[in-house]
């Protein structure tokens, strides 16, 4: 149940999970407030015309950021940051002013494994979590495996017929709906005694590059076939901090236990077979 006297700033709301837990939000009743640097966007226009307060401002100006969290509840905190030091910056920023205006609830959006993985994007996201526990705000760390989402930027490749990434064809990679980010956001919110204090690591699916390549043949008509890169284009062609997470994945992976997520907090979850079903890919 939400108090709708409560209000929720959402951070990153016209990004892709900060935008997926906007519209949770709003879809379950609550109140909620969008930090943004540019109030007159079409995504901020889509969710203004939804109900949501948009503010104007930036997490380098502690100003906007404190009249930002002015009677606020609860937080969702996302960075997206060109650099790790920047993200580390703007997250903690969030958090200490969270601190002096006494925010309820954080829920930070962090990484599966963030615990385990040593490559930076992890790093930054670890060091933000241990500045929220250090702090002492009730939070919730919801931790998304791989997106769904990032096989948008193989489109061209798929519709030539194949999909190359490193990966064996073998190897099972945990991924996640965007969607079911916003949708376990929400939960945190509206059953706050069950998820304050939580550590959560999210995945819907864990599908092999194999099976991925057969889902996307069924769902396009037309024969899509996996490829594994070659080593030397993989160093070559790939960012290190990508082809470091996906050495892990190979070697370790997320470790997410899907039937145990769900009957443990009773969050829905999409299978890949079911975000193919319900996205748009035509050439």
């Amino acid at each position: 149940m939400t108090d709708m006297n409560k209000q929720i700033l959402v951070i990153g709301g016209t990004g892709q999970q900060g935008g997926s837990v906007a519209e949770a939000l709003l879809s379950t009743g609550w109140s909620i407030r969008v930090l943004t640097r540019d109030k007159s966007s079409e995504k901020v226009e889509a969710l203004r015309a939804k109900g949501a307060e948009i503010v104007e401002g930036d997490l380098d100006e502690i100003e906007s950021l404190e009249a930002a969290l002015v009677d606020i509840y609860g937080i969702y905190s996302v960075q997206s940051a060109p650099s790790g030091d920047i993200e580390v910056r703007w997250g903690k920023s969030v958090v200490d002013v969270a601190k002096k205006y006494e925010v309820q609830h954080i829920v930070y959006s962090s990484v599966a494994g963030v615990e385990k993985l040593a490559y930076q994007g992890a790093l930054t996201k670890n060091k933000i979590e241990k500045h929220i526990q250090s702090v002492g705000i009730p939070y919730t760390f919801i931790r998304p495996a791989s997106f769904m989402e990032n096989y948008f930027r193989l489109k061209r490749g798929i519709f030539r017929g194949r999909i190359t990434r490193q990966l064996k064809p073998t190897t099972r990679e945990e991924t996640i709906a965007v969607r079911d980010i916003g949708s376990f956001v929400a939960a945190a919110f509206n059953r706050p005694n069950e998820f304050k204090g939580q550590a959560i690591d999210i995945a819907g699916d864990n599908p092999s590059m194999s099976e991925v390549a057969s889902e996307f043949t069924r769902r396009i008509g037309r024969p899509i076939t996996y490829v594994q890169m070659p080593r030397d284009q993989v160093e070559e062609r790939m960012p290190a901090q990508l082809v470091a997470l996906m050495d892990w994945v190979e070697k370790e992976g997320y470790g997410v236990d899907i039937p145990k997520l769900k009957d443990r907090w009773g969050v829905p979850l999409t299978t890949f077979g079911e975000w193919l079903d319900s996205t748009e890919w035509v050439e």
